[in-house]
């Protein structure tokens, strides 16, 4: 079981996810439960793998 997590969390999601990195948004549910902060949503163009870029990382 994981510890509760005090603070907010900034998850960034990619737009263009296919295959298995399209469900990753059902972590931020269960997150929720453990968790005594916010879960704020970014999301940006590409897909998993194209944000390890370094066009892409820059704009971070």
């Amino acid at each position: 079981m994981p510890e509760i997590y005090f603070g907010d969390i900034d998850y960034y999601i990619a737009k263009d996810n296919v295959g298995a990195y399209k469900h990753f948004n059902i972590l931020a549910e269960n997150w929720k439960n453990i968790i005594i902060g916010d879960i704020r949503k970014f999301y940006i163009p590409g897909n998993h793998y194209s944000q390890y870029k370094e066009s892409q990382t820059q704009k971070f």
